[in-house]
């Protein structure tokens, strides 16, 4: 009789092991939603950090002083945009990855490296917004950016990491990367627009168009059909 029950146990013993596999694979992913929402959370709270009057301020100034802060208004506004849809992309990545690797697990602490830093480029933007060297810092930060989380889809794609959902196939898994590529590359592109381009605006103009698009690009594939 026991070694009937030492048989059971030997063959209960693999979907045990594989149900406590897939239990701890989703704590940890669990961890490292709530570890990323905190950055994310941090880096946009820290972006009001930055709207700070002048030190000659008074009462009888104070409507000409609020009304100098207009690049730190922008900064502030376009950068908090731009933070929360990179948040919005890694909460529906993580929705459908139900496993990671080392390397995942890399991408995205450098993704968070990065969304941290996204304050202080901010700051210095809105601080010399005529400067070249402030422009390519901020749309080389938001590039990389774009550039580490389309690289985290892709890696969680090829490498089998993404939950079996019948909705997500492969032309949906191809409409979000397509969708979350555009952010590095029109930001690519205001680099170079920064570097040769006859000014600023050019490069503003096509960095102001990237969210605009990004939303769009949603807006149509919620209309195809696809869940996200």
């Amino acid at each position: 009789m026991n070694g009937e029950v030492r048989a059971g146990q030997l063959t209960a013993e693999p979907g045990d092991e594989r149900r406590e596999t897939a239990e701890a694979e989703s704590f940890g992913i669990d961890r490292i939603k709530f570890f990323s929402d905190a950055v994310f959370a941090i880096a946009i709270t820290l972006l009001s950090l930055n709207l700070v009057l002048p030190g000659n301020t008074r009462q009888s100034n104070l409507a000409h002083q609020l009304g100098t802060l207009w690049p730190e208004y922008g900064a502030f506004a376009f950068t908090f945009l731009l933070i929360g849809l990179r948040w919005l992309t890694h909460l529906i990545q993580l929705r459908y990855i139900r496993r990671y690797d080392n390397t995942l697990l890399g991408l995205n602490l450098t993704l968070l490296l990065v969304v941290a830093f996204l304050p202080f480029a901010s700051r210095v933007l809105a601080a010399y917004p005529d400067s070249t060297a402030a422009c390519v810092l901020y749309t080389g930060s938001m590039a990389v950016a774009g550039l580490i989380s389309t690289a985290l889809w892709w890696h969680a794609s090829r490498s089998g990491q993404l939950t079996e959902d019948p909705s997500l196939d492969a032309g949906t898994r191809r409409d979000l990367l397509i969708r979350w590529a555009v952010l590095p590359v029109l930001f690519g592109i205001a680099i170079i627009l920064i570097i040769v381009g006859p000014g600023l605006w050019p490069a503003r103009a096509v960095a102001l168009c990237t969210p605009v698009l990004q939303i769009w690009l949603a807006i149509r594939s919620r209309r195809a059909g696809h869940p996200v």
